[in-house]
């Protein structure tokens, strides 16, 4: 609160507003390709979706991707509603995907 003035004993109440969180779900691809993983590898870390604010970095997420008894790649994890930049970078070994980052969607809004 800006110019508020407290003397003496005094009760401040605040109410502190943040978006919504919703539960953002998927599968990545690479090459067009759903196979993703070696075969053995289910629960293992094949890279990291992250999901980067265009309104402020506190609303960002990032969420691991993690390998399937199938060999897909799958991620899963609360966001807050938002309009949101999103990388994929592979990371473990245990996937095909690039170690470095690939920006794969501009402005993505989750509402």
């Amino acid at each position: 609160a800006t110019g508020q003035a407290v003397s003496g004993n005094s009760t401040l109440n605040y109410d502190v507003q943040t978006p919504v969180q919703v539960t953002v779900t998927g599968q990545v691809l690479h090459n067009g390709s759903a196979q993703i993983c070696q075969s053995g590898y289910a629960g293992y870390e094949a890279g990291t979706i992250s999901f980067d604010s265009k309104t402020s970095s506190n609303f960002s997420s990032s969420f691991t991707i993690y390998c399937q008894s199938d060999g897909t790649a799958t991620f899963t994890g609360t966001a807050y509603t938002d309009t949101f930049d999103v990388s994929i970078s592979g990371s473990g070994g245990y996937g095909n995907l690039p170690y470095y980052t690939v920006d794969v969607t501009q402005r993505l809004a989750i509402p």
